[in-house]
């Protein structure tokens, strides 16, 4: 059977833009009044197409899990009619144009399920879903279903990739000799262990916040990992962290240090660089087209930050880039290849105090605890974040271009994530950003792209639609409807 692909430009939302299932249903507003009928059948809008609400990759390659329909994380729930949910943008989306982004209920079932649990939705979360009537209800269940056991496996996988970049897929390498006790069950912990430290500031029954993430002196280490810490003894409980008074917040798990570092030696450059990307959200200019090289090799009686202080930053070639974010990584020194705790380096002791140039001008720290604070409380550290979350979420789609266009909206949704404290909750933000109607829009229809039997979508002002797709262009009566060579369709109804 030929695949039908159709971009259908629809005049606006509604009923208007429905194409022969109708518009059945009831549309949710977005405040407290009563769910309106929008009248005809019971209308599917979206078909069950595969959309693709992530990344391409999950788990520890970095973006989330591509969701949307039977290729996603579990299968889907067929379409069977039911509601048209109207997602509207009246919630705090001051900065977001569209005013609404109209799906069918099983579909947001689908999202909350497989972006927050990384599965497809069993029977509590459809039941959940049918009983919510306005956006403000959506949200709130969102934001409850962070407290779910299943988000730290699921929308938690966020949390290894920011504070890597998503390098933590190339920490397997260490040196054997040096490290004995380094396996590839102790990467899996790693990795397990950023999760659940993250899952703690997602979850709505913490009161830990993004200073949590940056400050707190806890870890969640389990047994591949008690030796990193040098702890003798767990809690019996592993949701349970212990208390590491050298250690401050997310970035100094091992997982930051490992995959900052090559098989033996400690690399500030990539600690930093993470950091730079990461917290501040700066893009570092590329490479001059001429590199020197080989570099020479590290004297036994020179320390880490001496040697990468003398190439990069007494060079004018180099250290126009480097000054920017190498004195960064320097803050991490005392933390070797796979993050254990160390006071030397070639018999020195090891100086961690940062000399930076941020955004914000030329900053000094005493180490990366000081840095880290600092940064807990930069409203520009929050909002990167949110464009973190962004990039993560959809992937290889999350060019710079749809950031740009994305980041009033991504900053307005930061602003109602503030606590009465004073401080950003990023778990609020996950709630407000899965149910806008920038990610609801784009599940429906993964950025203009049907996938399988679905090669069919519909754009209703800014937003795509999966929609069955028709023999020809009989279906489109009173549009402008055009065949090509390959029997695609591209359909024009906005007249």
């Amino acid at each position: 059977m030929k695949k039908v692909k159709v971009l259908w430009i629809a005049a606006g939302f509604g009923c208007a833009s429905a194409v022969s299932t109708g518009c059945g249903g009831r549309v949710l507003p977005s405040s407290g009044e009563e769910p309106r009928d929008e009248g005809g059948g019971d209308g599917d809008r979206g078909g069950d197409g595969d959309g693709d609400g992530g990344g391409a990759g999950a788990g520890e390659t970095g973006g989330a899990q591509g969701s949307g329909g039977a290729q996603g994380t579990g299968g889907a729930i067929p379409a069977t009619g039911g509601r048209i949910v109207s997602v509207l943008s009246g919630e705090c989306s001051q900065g977001f144009a569209p005013d609404e982004v109209i799906v069918p209920e099983h579909r947001l079932a689908q999202l909350l399920s497989e972006v927050l649990f990384a599965e497809a939705p069993d029977d509590g979360v459809v039941e959940a879903v049918s009983e919510v009537a306005t956006r403000r209800e959506l949200r709130a269940l969102a934001y409850s279903m962070l407290a779910d056991d299943r988000a730290k496996s699921g929308i938690a996988r966020f949390f290894p990739w920011y504070i890597t970049s998503g390098h933590h897929r190339y920490v397997h390498n260490k040196d054997p000799d040096a490290f004995p006790a380094y396996t590839e069950g102790t990467f899996d912990s790693m990795i397990a262990e950023a999760q659940r430290y993250g899952a703690e500031v997602l979850d709505p029954n913490s009161d830990a916040a993004f200073s949590y993430l940056l400050t707190e002196s806890v870890a969640y280490p389990d047994v591949e990992l008690a030796w990193i810490y040098e702890v003798r003894e767990l809690p019996a409980d592993p949701s349970v962290g212990i208390e590491v008074p050298d250690r401050a917040g997310i970035f100094s798990l091992p997982l930051f240090a490992a995959v900052g570092a090559e098989a033996l030696e400690t690399n500030p450059i990539m600690r930093g660089l993470v950091l730079f990307e990461q917290l501040l959200c700066v893009d570092v200019p590329p490479p001059p087209p001429v590199i020197p090289g080989p570099l020479p090799e590290r004297p036994a009686d020179v320390t880490g930050r001496q040697y990468w202080t003398e190439i990069l930053l007494e060079d004018p070639l180099c250290a126009t880039c480097h000054r920017m974010f190498t004195p960064l990584g320097f803050g991490f020194e005392h933390f070797d290849a796979v993050g254990m705790h160390r006071a030397t380096d070639a018999g020195q002791p090891i100086d961690v105090s940062i000399n930076a140039t941020l955004p914000s001008g030329d900053e000094s720290f005493a180490d990366a605890n000081e840095l880290l604070a600092y940064l807990s409380i930069q409203p520009s550290a929050w909002e990167c974040m949110a464009q973190k979350w962004f990039e993560w979420l959809f992937g290889e789609y999350a060019y710079p271009d749809r950031v740009e266009n994305y980041r009033a909206h991504l900053n307005d949704l930061v602003a109602c994530s503030i606590t009465p404290t004073g401080e950003f909750d990023p778990g609020l933000f996950v709630s407000y950003f899965v149910t806008s109607p920038l990610v609801v829009g784009s599940f429906a229809c993964g950025d203009a792209r049907c996938v399988g039997s679905h090669e069919m979508c519909f754009l209703s002002g800014s937003f795509p639609y999966c929609e069955p797709a028709p023999a020809n262009c009989d279906s489109f009566p009173g549009c402008l409807c055009l065949t090509d060579d390959s029997g695609n369709l591209t359909v024009d109804c906005s007249q």
